[in-house]
């Protein structure tokens, strides 16, 4: 019998041996339908603007593996998402995006046709310089790939390629027309030059930016330099690390200083907007300690684009936006932003005031954010807990006892308790309206409190570690509800649920599971998950919640997930791989949902249809 079978047979017994008290919950009527794919984004990696049959659209990739298409003067969606990532490019109707089950091949996508079978290229996208450059040659749409030793033209329509190879080794900047002549320009180790595309011969001397030397300098951000129009001529504005943001003219191959700034984030943190009639360069700036961030990647919760004249190097404008950005797009006076807190943001660069916002899915958050209620709760990187909005991840009020460690926490519509850790190891219980502490700390743990649970009347504690964990209970009052339980083994997770009407803890050891009756403080089953491999650290996690009307309890084994169906006893499908790379793992489990995250809870790696076993994000999420 397999690992996976053999948990799968415990939680079967599980139920055998739980005693009820009352009639047994009758098994759910029907079971709940599966779940296709997300409500939105998990973290937007690339937005783009752009026009479909004289209709401006918004298109954005996001790490999850979707490509979405929106109207661009409301945020609403248009059509289906397509399965794609970053790096995206659009030269409508085609669009172009990343397919990265075809070991980052490229995909082209007719949006007049989006319901048709995608057509995959002959492009890759490459590691080095992840992004998809396209443009007109002489009135075709083409695509230029570069890798070290040339740069090859693709004709979108066909997917063939277009002409012969340019014969250098580089990558593409941008695709633009020059006294009306199609040219490229091509970053070579941080180096600039321009080629003629009908000719395939470089057009003028490049801009060396550095001359050689050991060690070599950091290369400007080539990512992020726009094509603009500086008094009158065609020019390329490349943020450096050194030098400021430097105006290149592609005419007379001339350079200068621009802005006399430092660099902004890096990436694809540039756009060329038009502010009040003058254009100007966008840039997303840095931002130290703007407030407690929430999202998964440890991000800061508020962002600030700054819009500067290229001609005067002054600063014309600034955006403050609500949210964590690293997408940046803008055409005339609109401006959109994506993040890793899943919102797609579109602004009035004239009014500095957000037009419209959508939220993606909060499924990357279900190992973070504690549900209390119509909000959430979480615990602070930098000490104490903090309220947050579920939809958004963004916080409510302030944080609290920030000065204060925590390991463990919980809630309810009502209460907060949080567990501490070596330097203060004990539970403290808060009132959620409030956010004050509700009576002394509640204390009897040595070393440090791991896990805290909320079950009707009881607060449910483990911790100290070591070979034997330790599971205390107190009423909601402070008052001891049973005596203190010693487990067998060290404890891994520990969660709440009913089984026959009756309370009960599922706590998760390295070699069984045990089972809990809180209405006596004992332990009822002690089942055996069979023998572990491989690093002792690597042993598993325990989600437990609701799916249609049946409690299901969750169990990670050496990779794999088991679901069953705590009510019956039978399984919900079969055990699946989880996918992750590193161990241990958090899970998180709602609303059908199975999220699966590192062990500090950020980076989700993939999100499940409980019921059916399906990743409904990328192999490289």
């Amino acid at each position: 019998m397999t690992r996976a079978l053999r948990v799968f047979a415990a939680l079967v017994l599980l139920v055998l041996v739980v005693p009820a008290t009352g009639p047994a919950h009758p098994p759910c009527a029907r079971t709940p339908p599966p779940v296709t794919a997300l409500t939105g984004h998990l973290d937007i990696t690339q937005v783009l603007i752009g026009s479909l049959n004289g209709r401006k659209i918004v298109i954005s990739a996001g790490r999850e593996g979707t490509v979405r298409v929106w109207d661009a003067a409301t945020l609403r969606p248009v059509g289906a998402p397509l399965r794609g990532w970053a790096p995206i490019a659009y030269a409508p109707p085609y669009l172009l995006m990343a397919d990265r089950e075809r070991e980052d091949g490229v995909r082209r996508v007719d949006l007049r046709r989006p319901h048709q079978a995608s057509t995959a290229l002959e492009v890759y996208t490459g590691a080095d310089h992840p992004r998809l450059v396209v443009g007109d040659q002489d009135g075709t749409a083409i695509v230029a790939q570069g890798d070290i030793e040339d740069i090859v033209l693709f004709d979108l329509a066909t997917g063939r390629p277009h002409g012969h190879a340019l014969p250098v080794g580089g990558f593409p900047v941008a695709i633009l027309a020059l006294n009306g002549v199609p040219a490229l320009i091509v970053t070579t180790e941080g180096d600039l030059s321009v080629w003629n595309l009908r000719t395939r011969e470089r057009l003028g001397r490049s801009l060396v930016l550095h001359p050689p030397r050991d060690p070599p300098p950091e290369p400007p951000n080539t990512m992020a330099a726009e094509v603009s129009t500086v008094n009158g001529r065609p020019s390329l504005l490349v943020p450096t690390h050194d030098r400021g943001v430097i105006s290149w003219d592609l005419l007379s191959r001339e350079w200068r200083t621009a802005m006399d700034v430092t660099e902004a984030v890096g990436g694809d943190s540039s756009a060329m907007a038009v502010h009040r009639g003058t254009p100007v360069l966008l840039r997303l700036e840095e931002q130290p300690g703007a407030g407690e961030d929430l999202d998964l990647d440890g991000h800061e919760d508020r962002s600030r684009i700054t819009a500067w004249d290229p001609v005067s190097g002054a600063q014309r404008a600034a955006i403050d936006v609500p949210g964590h950005v690293r997408a940046l797009a803008a055409e005339a006076n609109l401006v959109v932003t994506g993040g890793a807190d899943n919102a797609l943001r579109s602004f009035d660069l004239d009014t500095g005031r957000e037009i419209s916002r959508v939220h993606g899915s909060p499924a990357d958050r279900l190992t973070r954010l504690v549900p209390a209620g119509t909000l959430a709760v979480t615990i602070r990187d930098q000490g104490g807990w903090q309220v947050a909005d579920p939809a958004t991840g963004q916080p409510v009020g302030e944080p609290v006892a920030p000065d204060t460690g925590v390991r463990a926490i919980t809630a309810d519509a009502s209460t907060v308790v949080t567990g501490g850790g070596t330097f203060a190891p004990v539970v403290r219980v808060w009132d959620l309206r409030t956010r004050r502490e509700r009576g002394p700390p509640l204390s009897g743990f040595s070393r440090y409190v791991s896990h805290v649970a909320l079950s009707d009347d009881l607060i449910i504690a483990a911790g100290d570690g070591g070979k034997r964990g330790t599971v205390r209970f107190w009423h909601r009052t402070g008052r001891v509800a049973h005596p203190p339980l010693r487990l067998p083994g060290r404890l891994l997770d520990l969660e709440v649920t009913r089984l026959y009407g009756r309370p009960v803890a599922l706590a998760l050891g390295h070699k069984a599971l045990w089972v809990i009756d809180l209405a006596t403080g004992t332990r009822t089953a002690n089942l055996t998950l069979g023998k572990v491999r491989g690093d002792p650290g690597r042993l598993g996690a325990l989600a437990t919640g609701m799916v249609g009307c049946a409690p299901v309890a969750v169990i990670e084994r050496d990779g794999m997930a088991v679901v069953v169906n705590l009510t019956t006893g039978r399984p919900l499908g079969t055990p699946f791989d989880l996918r992750a790379e590193s161990w241990p793992i958090i899970l998180g489990l709602r609303d059908g949902l199975l999220a699966a995250a590192d062990h500090g809870g950020r980076a989700v790696h993939a999100v499940f249809d409980v019921t059916t076993g399906q990743s409904l994000t990328g192999p490289w999420m």
